[in-house]
Parts: C-alpha cells; sequence; structure tokens
C-alpha cells in the first residue's frame, strides 16, 4: 500500500514539478475527475495546506477517509489539522 501511494506522488510530482502548486492542484482535480483514490485526495490536501487551504484541506481529507476510513496518510495528515 505505501508503495503504490509512493509511486502515485512520484508520477504526479514529476509530471508537474516545473509548475506552481495552483497547477499541481489543477492537474490533480483533473486526475481526480478521471479516478478518484484516496491518495490522490490526500495528495491534493497537503498542496491545500502548503497553500494555506486548510478548509479545501479538510474536505479532501474527508473524501480520503470516505473511500478507505484506514488510508494512514490521510488519517496522520488529518491529525495535523486538528
Amino acid at each position: 500500500m505505501k508503495l503504490t501511494v509512493v509511486l502515485i506522488c512520484l508520477i504526479t510530482c514529476s509530471a508537474i514539478a516545473h509548475h506552481g502548486p495552483q497547477h499541481q492542484i489543477d492537474a490533480l482535480t483533473t486526475r481526480i475527475s478521471q479516478k478518484p483514490t484516496a491518495a490522490l485526495f490526500t495528495f491534493r490536501a497537503s498542496l491545500y495546506i502548503e497553500n494555506g487551504n486548510i478548509e479545501l484541506a479538510k474536505k479532501d481529507l474527508s473524501k480520503a477517509l470516505e473511500m478507505n476510513t484506514d488510508y494512514i496518510p490521510a488519517l496522520k495528515l488529518a491529525a495535523t489539522l486538528k
């Protein structure tokens, strides 16, 4: 499971590494609309946090945890917001 998350993040990051955070968020939004996963919602939430948009981050983490209640990266990130 951890390997899958790492691979998704590496692929996503390498594909959009040269663009700003909003471009990364937009790219993730497109990917989420095509095939939503807990990993993608969590990754986008981390970018929202980085940009100071805590409410959107909380919404994405909620969606991630609806998809997978035991998803450790989302649980850990959500814990930092409490």
